[in-house]
């Protein structure tokens, strides 16, 4: 997916008029019809994939694996390393072009991008956190509701879409 604002301006919470296209040949990406691609899902996805507090100690975040100067892979590890410096399994994959996959992780276990990041944060090998604190680090702080709302105003529970 590409992102671009009008009048060449940076992408960030100050681009309101942000566009969304799928690369020239790439069919569009299948967005799911109750989370519909716009700049405030962007920007809380964001903030959650960089956000370090969501995992168990405070010490890892999607990013941490997910390097964006490295295709957002772990590239040149042989296993990527999660909470308390834990190795992992493998090495964690890039995750370019995630939006066109029906199956994540090496072994296909989630068929849906919007479970896959449940594993991430549960597992004792990456994240290691749980649903209550994931929970309670987004209900606790101001900046998420703030984005939580501007995401999903319908939605009366902060955090409707972070876990199923």
């Amino acid at each position: 997916m590409f992102a671009s604002c009008k009048d060449n301006q940076t992408i960030d919470s100050e681009c309101e008029d942000i566009v969304y296209s799928s690369p020239i040949g790439f069919p569009e990406i299948p967005f799911p019809l109750d989370n519909p691609i716009k700049h405030e899902t962007v920007m809380l996805g964001q903030k959650l994939f960089y956000d370090k507090t969501l995992s168990k100690d405070g010490s890892v975040s999607c990013a941490s694996c997910h390097k964006q100067e490295d295709a957002f892979s772990d590239a040149g590890k042989s296993v990527s390393r999660g909470v308390a410096n834990e190795a992992g399994m493998r090495n964690s994959p890039t995750i370019v072009n995630s939006a066109y996959h029906n199956s994540f992780f090496y072994d296909g276990r989630v068929q849906q991008l919007e479970l896959q990041i449940k594993e991430a944060l549960l597992s004792p090998n990456e994240m290691y956190s749980s649903e209550a604190h994931v929970v309670a680090t987004i209900q606790s702080n101001n900046a998420y509701k703030a984005l939580f709302y501007k995401a999903f105003p319908a939605s009366t529970f902060v955090c409707r879409s972070c876990l199923v």
